[in-house]
């Protein structure tokens, strides 16, 4: 129970964590263990989103940002070595085409045994 605030109010730093990552994965197609890892070395979810936007925006590894951000680099230095304008740094870039890498479900295979009498 919370002492303060809405009860609705989700704090849950676990849980957030979790719902970005899959939201990260499912939308951007952006592998869950990998994010993870970069969580792990220091960065925060705007570093993750920015970075994974960026990469598909340039159709590049956002791995070379993550890097770049670990290594103390901003996001300024970062646009004008990729010569992005900073200020379009948060504009959505398109999801890549294979957006989802979950399979569709397809429905059950019908039961070819003989029908008992």
């Amino acid at each position: 129970k919370h002492k303060k605030g809405s009860p609705a109010k989700n704090d849950d730093a676990i849980f957030e964590e979790l719902l970005t990552i899959r939201f990260l994965h499912e939308y951007y197609g952006a592998d869950p263990d990998l994010l993870f890892y970069w969580r792990s070395r220091g960065l925060t979810y705007e570093d993750l989103f920015i970075g994974i936007n960026l990469g598909c925006r340039l159709q590049k590894s956002p791995v070379d940002f993550f890097s770049l951000r670990v290594a103390g680099k901003d996001w300024r230095l970062i646009a004008a070595e990729v010569k992005v304008p900073y200020s379009t740094l948060s504009k959505p870039a398109a999801a890549p085409k294979k957006t989802l890498s979950l399979p569709k479900e397809k429905p059950p295979q019908k039961n070819k045994k003989a029908k008992k009498k």
